[in-house]
């Protein structure tokens, strides 16, 4: 008979009732009769209570890894597994043979899914022992539920891992879903020790794919480059391998001076396999259409890499993503420290060997820069810390919190907490720092526009200036002499500082921005601001007039003098720029990598750059 009908015949046969598996998965929604659908209802509701009460009508029992059985209704399995059925019909107590692997985290999902038709939210670390356990009895729809719960919950740092036990399951599902994920998140993908570890020929299968989202070719190259000097001696032959293969680094789309990079490391391939990359790249040189077809992902669809792109203009400049390259063929790792469990938004250096992070969840971590590992954590706030200071006098930290509070911490005691100031500016949370007249005297700003200065040694308030913007006070420095605060109210108000506890007065007011000022930084005798308008303006010193405006078209969140050569500006889509010194800043590179707006930089011994972002993570760059 057909699904949705009530039987008419008396005979009690498989053709004229419907079976208790179609009841308990609700005939797929096909029967609309509200009396079936109730039902069905009653029987998947006493046929569960039976199987949690150990009901005697229970007439079956898996025996689970640990040895301990579990009773069921053999029917209901059997209607949800062929495997299962196969073999209760050989045994009432089923234990799995050594070729069926089921583990009993698996089973405590699995075999109450029998009964409800419903898959739990099932933790991370135990969602692909489920599916490989699913995908053993062959349980579909628990397979189909299963593989929507890990895509939704598909993480940047272990797709890959999930890529090679999809591949290894031969979960066909789950690999196309897993590549697809990689597709589209490759830049942050390719920079995590998941893609690191992969083994050569899935490495293979990602950057061949068509649908890589990647600005330019040349992330290809160093991704495999990156790949390859993590164990250079096993993996040249691969690498020199994969870089005879045009389908992956797709030599006739690279520019002009990205061609160098691509150049230096063929020069390794033996005379055989040089030919097609030579051809590549002198039909690239002669403006020829390259052999192979561009990316399909967003960037390339749009034609962006095409042989009339600007970027593959005759001397322009063009922006590069940068990992740090050691040489013109392999390329070191940026260095992901991960420690906090919310966003990372302040950062500081100890000293040689050390620097701390804050973050929004209250912590102050303390990492070894040079092993680039956690020394330790700090649990200190109860709220984001926005702001950390090291006293110059002697070492100690100051931690400023959204929980309104100042803390001042002891590294060389045991990060012992030696002075606090709580609701320091009364109900308002503090929002940033900064250390003036040689480090004796600390301003802070809160959300409310108010700006205060504490001695250092007593921890008193010397002075405040209860309006001292109208909004929140994003950023503070001192710049020959003066407190400089920054605004959400789009200023930057310069303040001279008294003697004693003479009051700050205000000395000028620079306008200029679009959007709320978030990043000060002294670079020279220049002030260098950074605003959500996208905008970085140079100030001059001596009338406080506008040097030069450079715009980057996205919001401006922290800056930072980075090095003799360098000033460094973290971006709210996670980008950082790099931009040279000269008559004027002129953006030369962007580093990429971070999933989130960049909040903090710090420039680390004047040879590179720490960065802490919302994604959680605080990130080393190698790049001067």
């Amino acid at each position: 008979m057909k699904r949705g009908r009530l039987a008419t015949s008396t005979a009690w046969d498989n053709e004229s009732i419907f079976s208790v598996g179609d009841f308990l998965n609700g005939l797929d929604g096909a029967i609309a009769h509200p009396e079936v659908e109730a039902h069905a209802a009653r029987l998947r509701e006493s046929l569960q209570a039976q199987f949690e009460q150990k009901s005697a009508f229970l007439d079956g029992a898996i025996v689970l890894n640990s040895g301990s059985p579990v009773s069921v209704h053999r029917c209901i399995l059997a209607a949800c597994s062929p495997v299962l059925a196969e073999l209760l019909s050989l045994s009432v107590r089923v234990t799995l043979p050594p070729n069926l692997v089921v583990d009993d985290v698996a089973w405590e999902v699995l075999i109450p899914y029998c009964y409800s038709g419903m898959i739990p939210d099932i933790a991370a670390e135990n969602q692909l022992a489920v599916l490989r356990a699913a995908l053993t009895l062959q349980m579909g729809s628990a397979v189909a539920s299963l593989l929507d719960q890990i895509r939704n919950s598909f993480q940047i740092d272990s797709i890959v891992t999930h890529l090679v036990q999809a591949e290894a399951m031969q979960c066909i599902e789950l690999v196309t879903s897993c590549l697809a994920f990689i597709d589209d998140k490759f830049r942050s993908v390719v920079l995590e020790q998941g893609f690191i570890d992969a083994p050569a020929h899935l490495v293979k299968t990602i950057l061949q794919r068509d649908t890589l989202n990647v600005r330019a070719e040349i992330e290809v190259f160093r991704a495999l480059s990156r790949w390859a000097h993590e164990d250079e001696p096993r993996r040249r032959d691969d690498f020199l391998a994969m870089l005879a293969d045009e389908r992956i680094v797709r030599v006739g789309w690279c520019s002009s001076d990205e061609l160098v990079d691509v150049e230096a490391a063929c020069a390794a391939l033996p005379a055989n396999k040089r030919t097609p990359v030579d051809e590549a790249i002198a039909r690239r040189r002669r403006g020829e259409p390259a052999a192979v077809s561009p990316r399909t992902g967003p960037v390339h669809a749009s034609g962006a890499l095409g042989t009339g792109s600007p970027l593959l203009a005759p001397g322009r400049p063009r922006l590069e993503s940068i990992v740090g390259a050691r040489d013109h063929v392999m390329f070191p790792p940026v260095q992901k420290l991960v420690g906090h469990t919310k966003g990372v938004v302040a950062l500081a250096a100890v000293d040689d060997e050390c620097i701390i992070s804050g973050g929004a969840d209250g912590v102050i971590c303390v990492w070894a820069i040079a092993r680039m590992s956690l020394v330790r954590t700090v649990a200190c706030h109860a709220d984001a810390v926005v702001a950390l200071k090291v006293l110059p006098s002697n070492g100690d930290v100051v931690s400023g919190s959204l929980d309104r509070s100042l803390k001042v911490h002891r590294p060389s005691a045991d990060w012992k907490m030696v002075a606090e100031i709580k609701d320091a500016h009364g109900e308002a949370p503090v929002c940033c720092m900064a250390l003036v007249r040689k480090g004796s005297l600390l301003a802070t700003g809160s959300a409310q526009g108010e700006i205060k200065v504490w001695s250092v040694e007593s921890w008193t308030c010397v002075c405040a200036v209860p309006h001292g913007h109208s909004h929140v006070v994003w950023a503070m420095c001192e710049w020959d002499g003066r407190l400089v605060s920054a605004s959400s109210d789009t200023t930057i108000k310069l303040w001279a500082l008294g003697e004693g506890g003479a009051p700050l007065r205000l000395e000028h007011t620079i306008t200029g921005h679009q959007d709320e000022v978030q990043a000060l930084a002294v670079v020279g005798n220049r002030l260098v601001s950074g605003a959500d308008d996208g905008v970085i303006m140079v100030h001059n010193a001596s009338d406080f007039s506008l040097h030069e405006s450079v715009p980057l078209g996205r919001p401006v969140l922290t800056i930072a003098d980075a090095s003799e050569d360098i000033v460094a500006a973290g971006l709210g889509d996670g980008t950082i720029v790099l931009l040279k010194k000269g008559k004027a800043l002129v953006p030369h590179a962007e580093l990429k990598g971070h999933e989130s707006s960049v909040m903090a930089l710090l420039s680390w011994k004047r040879k590179g750059i720490v960065s802490g972002s919302y994604d959680m993570s605080v990130r080393a760059w190698g790049v001067f």
